[in-house]
């Protein structure tokens, strides 16, 4: 399946950003509480996205 350029960077832009800046919300809890992970899971929404 072929995919615009301009519509894959846009879907990279926005899964990239929305990843980062939910890490970024969730850190302070992490480092406050000593311990936790980050799972992400961002190429699960790339897949939907070119393979509805």
């Amino acid at each position: 399946m072929k995919i615009a350029e301009d519509e894959w960077d846009r879907t990279v832009d926005v899964t990239l950003k929305r990843t980062d800046l939910t890490c970024q919300a969730g850190m302070p809890s992490v480092r406050e509480s000593g311990c936790g992970r980050v799972v992400t899971a961002p190429a699960i929404i790339v897949e939907w996205k070119m393979f509805p």
